[in-house]
């Protein structure tokens, strides 16, 4: 089981909101026939060609809404993320989510991430939202500062110490106490999610 940081998911909740791509974080898109707001929802493996020159062939596992109302069926942005991600792992490539995920390992909000590893926050927001696919030498690149000890390199260059909170931690804090009102000593919200993932486990059995 991976270790839950209330820290880490107050952060990401917040960013999740306004996260245009997240899949599954918004409802089926309404009917673009009739505007139809009562969907179905099947899943379906669906082939599309990739590449312009030597078209490949990839496989996707997709939701194909259907529209109570008229019948009509189409796909929509859950749909997009999932060829998206089907491409990033065709080129060998991390999906948005993964290269979210990373940032967020480092609790950072983009400014302060790209800020330290020198990528353009742009850059950087249109990877995660899937709007472009990075380079392969950035791909590795990103891959690399996964590593916390590459990352406190980094951040020594910048002339940061490692143990040093950025402003971006200080928000995930200022998040997590807002979420956590009874507890505003982060040990106790820590102590207390253990106390939660321990009756889960319980209530599993």
């Amino acid at each position: 089981m991976n270790r839950f940081d209330p820290a880490d998911w107050a952060m990401e909740a917040d960013q999740e909101e306004n996260d245009p791509i997240r899949s599954g974080s918004r409802p089926p898109a309404p009917c673009p026939s009739c505007g139809g707001t009562h969907i179905d929802t099947a899943n379906h493996v669906e082939t599309f060609d990739y590449g312009e020159e030597n078209p490949v062939a990839l496989d996707a596992f997709i939701p194909v809404r259907v529209c109570r109302s008229c019948g009509t069926e189409y796909t929509d942005h859950e749909a997009d993320v999932i060829r998206h991600e089907a491409i990033c792992r065709h080129l060998g490539r991390l999906t948005p989510a993964q290269i979210r995920a990373l940032r967020l390992l480092h609790r950072l909000p983009r400014s302060d991430f790209a800020r330290i590893t020198g990528l353009g926050e742009a850059s950087l927001a249109r990877w995660e939202c899937g709007s472009m696919i990075q380079t392969i030498a950035y791909d590795r690149y990103l891959r690399l500062i996964k590593d916390i000890a590459t990352f406190h390199r980094l951040r020594s260059i910048v002339g940061e110490k490692p143990g040093e909170a950025l402003p971006g931690e200080k928000t995930a804090h200022h998040s997590l106490q807002r979420r956590y009102r009874g507890l505003t000593d982060p040990d106790a919200v820590r102590k207390r999610s253990k106390f939660w993932l321990l009756r889960i486990d319980r209530s599993a059995r």
